[in-house]
């Protein structure tokens, strides 16, 4: 009895096996161009609305997520490339379409830049902090929100300064004040309050910090307009 115990697997050994075999089966991901199901009518009629964009990121992105891993590195790699292809793109798009109704509509803009403008380049970032977040990946979503932006303000500003300033005579003397000091006081003073918070908390963050960094961002908002128009 005792050599049939130990020939017949134990429950236990049975119930592994078929998670390391459920692990190894990779996931399938429904298409872009896919109507969800099981959604609420609102999530419908926002794909139908969006289905023109999803059918041109559909075809023009290789999906690394479905199909064979043979060539995955190389579909990888395009589908970064044609991402930021369509990142600038549309960013360009989006600034000059803003920057043309702010003139139409007499808008200041530095309102257009600190708030629609702002909020519009950044939601690429919003968008895969929150991917990442939602995976467990809090470290890579925090990194990714402090290295964007270190990203905008060493090379988004010195990269056009150098190529500017290199065929200009090296100096760049059309930057206007506009309360940049302001902005730029703000943002330090940003920083040094979620060091803070994550000083003291030991790294742990809590739900009344994320109200603290939304209420200071409506105030930063409300200044900001305020000063245009006082």
């Amino acid at each position: 009895k005792f050599e049939d115990m130990l020939q017949q697997p134990s429950i236990r050994v049975v119930e592994n096996y078929v998670e390391q075999v459920s692990a190894a089966i990779p996931e399938e991901y429904a298409p872009l161009i896919t109507m969800p199901e099981n959604c609420s009518l609102s999530r419908k009629i926002l794909h139908i609305i969006l289905f023109p964009l999803k059918v041109l990121i559909h075809y023009a992105v290789p999906d690394v997520r479905n199909g064979d891993t043979t060539l995955l590195l190389l579909k990888a790699i395009v589908s970064i490339v044609v991402s930021i292809i369509f990142l600038v793109l549309s960013s360009f798009a989006m600034v000059t379409s803003l920057e043309s109704l702010a003139h139409k509509l007499d808008i200041p803009e530095e309102i257009i830049g600190a708030t629609i403008s702002a909020a519009g380049t950044s939601l690429p970032n919003f968008v895969s902090s929150q991917v990442a977040a939602r995976q467990g990946l809090s470290n890579m979503a925090i990194s990714n929100v402090f290295g964007s932006n270190t990203f905008n303000i060493l090379v988004g500003l010195g990269l056009p300064w150098l190529l500017y300033a290199a065929t200009n005579g090296g100096t760049y003397n059309e930057l206007r004040e506009e309360r940049i000091t302001e902005s730029l006081t703000v943002m330090v003073i940003a920083l040094l309050v979620f060091l803070t918070i994550l000083l003291s908390s030991g790294f742990n963050l809590y739900l009344w910090h994320s109200y603290l960094l939304l209420g200071m961002y409506v105030l930063f908002i409300i200044l900001s307009i305020g000063q245009c128009y006082v």
